[in-house]
This record gives C-alpha cells, sequence and structure tokens, in this order.
C-alpha cells in the first residue's frame, strides 16, 4: 500500500514530496505496531488515512527512525535509504517554525 510523504507549510504549500509507492513503509509500521512500547510516534502513523506531525513529534519520529535504522530482523538495504530520505523530511520540516510531515495513507 503506497503513502505518500509531504512537508508542508502552515498554509498547506507542498516543500518536500515522497511516493513509498513500493509500500516499503508498510512492513516498517506494522512492526511499530506490533511493538508499541520501543516507539515514541511512528506507531501512529496511520496506513489508511492521513497522519501529522508537527515539529515537536518530528523530534520524536527521527528517534525511532535511528531505532528503525539499527533493527536488522526489519530493515534492508532499500528500506535503510528510505529511512535515510524520511529523516531528511525530518530535518527540513524542522528548518522553519509552522512545518509538518504528512503522511497521506490510502
Amino acid at each position: 500500500m503506497p503513502l505518500t510523504i509531504k512537508v508542508e507549510d502552515f498554509k498547506g504549500k507542498v516543500v518536500a514530496n515522497l511516493l513509498d509507492n513500493k509500500g516499503m513503509l508498510n512492513r516498517l509500521v506494522n512492526y511499530c505496531y506490533k511493538n508499541p512500547n520501543l516507539f515514541k510516534v511512528f506507531k501512529y502513523i496511520d496506513l489508511y488515512d492521513d497522519t501529522t506531525f508537527n515539529s515537536l513529534q518530528v523530534k520524536d519520529l527521527i528517534d525511532d527512525i535511528y531505532k528503525l535504522r539499527s533493527d536488522s530482523d526489519v530493515v534492508d538495504e532499500e528500506r535503510v535509504l528510505l529511512l535515510d530520505q524520511l529523516n531528511e523530511f525530518c530535518n527540513k520540516s524542522l528548518e522553519e517554525p509552522h512545518m509538518y510531515l504528512k503522511f497521506y495513507g490510502d
């Protein structure tokens, strides 16, 4: 199931856009669903609806990405690259105030 990931300003203007058309994040999100005590916010990404993270939540998401990136049970080389891109989007959303990281589910 594909997810579209965007960085948007407070008016909804898209600053960055990424399409996970292979559904590579699905396995990671499902892993976080099954291990909710290990992750702060990654477990809240809804594959079937839209999820928005503000700057405070994005900081926790960066921590979750770091944990996932180092877990060889769920991450392969392709997913590491996707997590690196997601981390870049997180950092981009923190560059200016009132920026949001949004996941658009199917």
